[in-house]
């Protein structure tokens, strides 16, 4: 199940109270500043996670990576495919 932004942000947050996790911690043993972690649940800094810290978290709570992994983009129309306006 992939979710959205937002969802995935509530759900790793839910994930930190669940463990009793403390994100300055959890931000270290990713190897990131002491803010990175609680900075990306409350300010949405970074919009989103590295796959390498997604795979980390997912490891470290015991959980299915692609339930941190992005929505992937919806394709663009290739060049010459425009929307004609009427």
């Amino acid at each position: 199940m992939i979710l959205l932004p937002n969802e995935r942000r509530a759900r790793l947050g839910e994930l930190v109270r669940q463990h009793k996790a403390n994100r300055r911690d959890l931000s270290r043993f990713m190897g990131r500043g002491d803010s990175y972690l609680s900075d990306y649940l409350t300010r949405s800094v970074p919009y989103d996670l590295t796959e390498q810290d997604r795979d980390l978290l997912a490891r470290y709570f015991g959980v299915d990576k692609d339930t941190l992994r992005p929505v992937p983009p919806k394709p663009r129309p290739r060049q010459g495919q425009y929307r004609q306006r009427w």
